[in-house]
């Protein structure tokens, strides 16, 4: 899941540090809780231009990772790691805060997500989650 070889595991921890800094610390901090950013008694418009930047810097933070993307359906090599799953998780993430009509434009990230929701242990945590038995 770390990757292969070397030269992939560097790979691997390159995505983790991008993805953490720029969805999970900046991004999607500022759309769901932007009074981390500016303090309780921020004004609405205060918090509101406090989302709109987040949202800013997730659609930016997405097409750069449409960019990076190859044709092979993973972020490093040609098998999944932990980056796909991050990968899913941000791409639920946008989402949740709105920005279906966003994702829609990333193809190759798009690829990347639906290999990962189709992998099995995944989908019985998800089963899991809602309270169903998925049938073996």
């Amino acid at each position: 899941m770390s990757g292969r070889d070397a030269l992939e595991q560097a790979k691997v921890q390159e995505w983790l540090s991008y993805i953490s800094a720029t969805f999970t610390i900046t991004g999607f901090t500022q759309i769901f809780r932007p009074t981390r950013v500016v303090g309780e008694a921020a004004f609405e418009g205060v918090l509101q231009a406090v989302r709109n930047f987040g949202y800013e810097i997730v659609v930016a933070g997405l097409y750069h990772v449409e960019t990076r993307l190859d044709d092979s359906g993973f972020a490093v090599g040609y098998h999944l790691t932990v980056v796909d799953f991050l990968l899913w998780t941000v791409w639920g993430w946008a989402d949740r805060a709105g920005l279906r009509t966003q994702t829609d434009r990333v193809s190759k990230l798009r690829g990347v997500v639906e290999r990962v929701g189709k992998v099995e242990r995944l989908q019985d945590v998800l089963a899991r989650e809602k309270g169903e038995d998925r049938a073996d």
